[in-house]
């Protein structure tokens, strides 16, 4: 029964105990007192003393029918001689409650059934007990009547007449029903109210503007109550008016138009240069803030709308000046500590009037340190770097500034000692180049062939490896450098050998002249055997494919063993680390060297201290917020930072988040300049955790992380961050950008920037544009993708797509025949795709569209997603990706996993699901996105395994691996209910590719029988594997 009607009730009940009571009274009377204040029994003036009464129990229902989780109380208040009351709620003999004190007891059932609970008393003077029954309780889950209600019309003007139809309410059990009412104010007041099905429809005539939530309550003869609230708005033709502020500033200056005077109007656009086209609209203060970057004059207007009519008034006049353009020369430059370096901005115009004024930073701090009115500046500097900037002024006011660098050194010039050794090897032997010994230099430039040709930079240890690939006589040359001098100095002249000649011979000719012509003739018929065989065995292994019970569909060429030189990734890392708890920087250290490529994964519902053990256990409750309360916010984030080679950092973030509230929330962002953006959402506007790499060493990197926008209750949470480090070597190289997908299905082909044999492609359903952060209602997700190789690429796609809500996976997909696969859609339906395949990878990326759609509801619509993608030229070391079905846990033999090599790191993937190549929906779940992630790599002979997963069940929560367990796998029932859990660890990585064992955690619901799911891979090869 609901509160509502619960309510009702109790005022029956408690009325019709008071006249009962008043009855009772009335008949037996009020007892007598004697003298000595003892009550009187029996004839007058014969007082009964030392009889002793047993317990009696006596028991009543505050209600006969209920539902799974409303308040039921026992009363047995009307118990006799009780010192003790003891309560069964289930009639069962099991006593679960009791007190000497109370003799209510109220709790709920959480399961349906018919009930007939007891209580038993005790009399604590004779120990007599006596039990009676509370009557008979039905639990069931009667479902309330489905309101509907309708407005005609929903923006009627003042004194217009109009009809709420609620007619068409039914009740889903066939209930009928016995009430209804309209609140027409959303005051809690009934202004029409009867009886009966359905509704009548009602007529009313709202005679004041406003904005008007028309509440249908319907009551079925359960008590059930279902409500529909319809939105009425009643407006007049708006009126106001618009301002600008400041009317004058220099381009790029912020003027504010401000239409917040603007009266009955449900949202306003703004022409901001009052040429006819709106560029912004605003339905919350009417006020808006824009930067005019070109010179001139702009007569902005503002519109204000409401449903039947619009208005346009003018904000007035904004005159943009053109700024000054400023130039700055430096001289000397480097210059010695001392020496007078002159200023010179003369070469410095203003189009806007004449320069006013010049204002010198001579530090380059900040700080204005001289102003003058000629274009000229004189200073002397104490040795170091500097940035000497000037700010020109012109005669309106608007400014303009450059700046230029400086440095200033008293070291002197640079001395150079290099050795190389061996001085005689044999061709694709290693040689090392020494010039550590050397004082001064900056940086050394190793010319290994003495052809003028810089082979080699190094800043830091000054020592580089070579290998000759042809051979000769080769002189080698280091040159040190400094900003203001630098020094040369051959190193030695290494002799290069062209391999074994067999015992000191001329080197062997063809075979052809070699051999005999009748041994020619006998050796071929073996040559041709052993080619055939080599043959078969290529083609049993394309039929095979990986062990495992799986395959990567067309496999691309197995990575060979490292070429001396060849461009490839030297150096891999992987690991977690925790965010602070507010703004602040976190070192991550460790690496042993600088990364070029950092990638980084998290969730907001994995927070720093959701560890799960290394034997499998779940994560301590306390760990949650709220004790058992799940988070509100489900989503991931996926970023990387590029390490160019003038040393920028390129960053970008993908982000996609639901709220959990069931707000129908959807949030997608693709952002550059930053590498990790986490949402999280609150009843006000969502809050972001940012992070942004803010420089690498030799050792590893440093994000600065930007909390302020986290309040509530996730206001000093520290979330965990999954991130794999590459270092390259200098002829390999990385690049990251966005494109969009076409408006039709066909072909696209995208500039790389970098001849690339290795991409991932990242694309979001709510994300059209780089520095979007669109809200929806429908749908959010992503399709994550990785290519490998050049000609006929291999790929494999895994997407997941969830109602904006988070609570139930519209559809999760892994497909190995494409680059991008995303669904949209609408409630718990797939309504279209965006698909593509890859076809071609290096210097361009192609994609063929198989089919697109933009939906979620509009067919044809020619709407673009944003693709991100990184692309790497891998070389030698590109990455073998793949798939697997899990084991049954604690199988008795791991599972092998052939990938052709060594592996160095491995990164595994997975949504669940029970194939590949296949798309699945699924009811709610407490999985929300349905997306694990984990690595492994090797680590000083041992392996280092990391995990990171989300989850909202309350019995298998979200988590982070604590360096033993690779990727947690969970399944789902029908029911939307985690059934257990399976944690995969890599065991041995082997020359051929890697072992794995799995242990399932059993949640009491498991189902053994179940499809096990398939995990993705992307194995790395071991540079040191040779």
């Amino acid at each position: 029964m609901s509160a509502w009607g619960r309510g009702r009730s109790a005022v029956l009940t408690a009325l019709g105990a008071a006249v009962l009571g008043a009855l009772v009274v009335a008949a037996v009377g009020v007892p007598a007192v004697g003298a000595t204040g003892v009550p009187t029994v029996g004839a007058v003036g014969e007082p009964t003393v030392g009889t002793a009464l047993s317990a009696e129990a006596a028991c009543t229902l505050s209600d006969t029918e209920a539902r799974p989780g409303d308040e039921v109380t026992l009363n047995a208040r009307d118990s006799a001689n009780a010192s003790l009351y003891e309560f069964d709620r289930a009639g069962d003999g099991i006593y679960e409650a009791s007190s000497e004190t109370d003799p209510t007891h109220a709790f709920q059932y959480e399961r349906e059934g018919t009930f007939t609970p007891r209580v038993r008393v005790t009399d604590g003077s004779d120990d007599t007990q006596d039990v009676a029954d509370c009557g008979e309780l039905v639990v069931s889950d009667n479902r309330p009547p489905n309101a509907t209600l309708t407005s005609d019309p929903t923006d009627p003007e003042p004194g217009e007449e109009v009809t709420l139809d609620g007619s068409d309410a039914t009740d889903p059990d066939g209930d009928g029903i016995r009430f209804w009412g309209y609140d027409i104010g959303g005051d809690g007041t009934y202004d029409y109210t009867g009886d009966g099905a359905p509704p009548d429809p009602v007529t009313h005539t709202f005679q004041q503007e406003g904005t008007y939530d028309v509440r249908l309550d319907v009551e079925d003869e359960h008590g059930a109550v279902g409500s529909d609230v319809v939105t009425v708005d009643v407006r007049a033709d708006p009126t106001g008016s618009c301002t600008v502020s400041p009317a004058q500033v220099a381009p790029g200056g912020s003027v504010t138009l401000n239409a917040s005077s603007v009266e009955n109007a449900n949202y306003v656009r703004f022409d901001i240069d009052g040429d006819g086209t709106h560029e912004v609209t605003d339905e919350v203060d009417f006020v808006v803030e824009w930067a005019y970057e070109d010179p001139g004059e702009y007569d902005p207007t503002v519109t204000a709308y409401d449903a039947a009519a619009n208005e346009t008034f003018d904000c007035g006049t904004v005159t943009v000046n053109a700024p000054p353009e400023p130039a700055l020369d430096v001289s000397p430059s480097p210059a010695r500590p001392g020496e007078e370096v002159t200023l010179d901005a003369s070469g410095s115009t203003s189009p806007g009037g004449e320069i006013a004024e010049y204002r010198w930073d001579f530090e380059g701090d900040g700080t204005v340190d001289e102003t003058t009115s000629g274009p000229t500046a004189l200073r002397t500097y104490d040795g170091g770097e500097y940035a000497p900037s000037v700010t020109v002024v012109d005669e309106t006011g608007a400014t303009a500034t450059t700046e230029a660098d400086l440095p200033v050194q008293s070291d002197p010039d640079p001395t150079v000692r290099c050795v190389v050794e061996p001085a005689e090897v044999d061709v694709g032997d290693v040689v090392t180049v020494d010039a550590s010994a050397s004082d001064g230099p900056e940086r050394v430039e190793v010319d290994v062939h003495d052809d003028g040709e810089i082979d080699y930079v190094d800043e830091d240890a000054f020592a580089v490896t070579h290998r000759y690939e042809e051979a000769g006589e080769y002189r080698v040359v280091v040159r040190g450098v400094t900003a203001l001098g630098a020094d040369t100095a051959t190193c030695g002249v290494v002799q290069v050998i062209g391999g074994s000649d067999g015992g000191g011979g001329e080197p062997l000719g063809p075979i052809a002249d070699v051999l005999p012509p009748d041994a020619l003739d006998a050796l071929l018929p073996v040559l041709a055997v052993l080619l055939g065989l080599g043959a078969l065995a290529g083609l049993i292994r394309s039929l095979l494919g990986p062990s495992g019970d799986g395959g990567d569909g067309d496999d691309p060429p197995r990575p060979p063993s490292p070429p001396p030189g060849g461009p490839g990734v030297e150096r891999y890392y992987t690991d977690t680390f925790a965010t602070p708890t507010e703004s602040d920087t976190v070192a991550v250290a460790g690496l042993g060297f600088e990364p070029d490529l950092l990638r980084f994964t998290a969730a907001p519902d994995v927070r720093a201290a959701d560890v799960r053990a290394t034997d499998g256990g779940a994560p301590d409750a306390g760990t949650l917020a709220d004790g058992d309360v799940p988070d509100r916010t489900t989503g991931w984030t996926h970023g990387c930072a590029v390490r160019t080679d003038d040393g920028e950092l390129v960053q970008t973030a993908t982000t996609v988040a639901a709220d959990a509230e069931g707000s129908d929330a959807g949030i997608g962002v693709a952002a550059d300049g930053h590498a990790l953006e986490l949402v999280h959402h609150y009843d006000d506007p969502p809050g972001r955790l940012l992070g942004t790499v803010t420089g690498t060493d030799s050792d590893g990197f440093e994000v600065a992380f930007d909390a302020s926008e986290l309040r509530d209750e996730r206001a000093g949470d520290s979330f965990t961050v999954l991130f794999q480090a590459f270092s390259l070597t200098d002829d390999a190289e990385a690049e990251v950008g966005h494109f969009r997908t076409p408006p039709a299905a066909g072909t696209q082909s995208i500039d790389l920037g970098v001849d690339a044999n290795h991409a991932t492609l990242l694309a979001g359903t709510a994300v059209s544009d780089v520095g979007d952060r669109a809200m929806t209602d429908v749908s959010v997700g992503f399709s994550y993708a990785d290519v490998v190789g050049r000609t006929d690429p291999g790929q494999a796609v895994r997407s997941v797509v969830v109602e904006s809500s988070g609570r139930t996976a519209v559809s999760r997909a892994v497909r190995v025949d494409r680059g991008i696969h995303l669904p949209f859609g609408r409630d718990d339906d797939v309504t279209g795709h965006t698909t593509g395949r890859v076809t071609g990878l290096g210097d361009r990326l192609d994609v063929e569209y198989e089919k697109r759609y933009s939906g979620p509801s509009k067919v044809g619509s020619d709407d673009s997603t944003l693709v991100t993608y990184v692309a790497v030229d891998a070389g030698w070391s590109v990455p073998d990706i793949g798939y697997f079905q899990l084991p049954e846990p604690e199988s008795d033999e791991p599972l092998a996993v052939d990938v052709g090599f060594r592996p160095g790191l491995v990164e595994f993937t997975t949504v669940g699901l029970d194939g590949v190549d296949a798309e699945r929906t699924s009811v709610t779940s407490p999985l929300a996105f349905d997306w694990s992630q984990g690595t492994v790599m090797a680590s000083d002979g041992e392996l280092a395994q990391f995990s990171l997963d989300g989850s909202a069940d309350r019995v298998d929560r979200s988590g982070t691996g604590d360096g033993a367990v690779a990727l947690s796998v969970r399944a789902v029932a029908e029911s939307g209910h985690v059934v257990g859990r399976d944690d995969l660890r890599v065991t041995a990585f082997t020359d051929e590719g890697f072992r794995l064992t799995v242990t399932g955690v059993d949640t009491d619901r498991r189902d053994e029988a179940g499809p096990r799911p398939y995990v993705l891979y992307k194995a790395w090869p071991d540079p040191d594997a040779g």
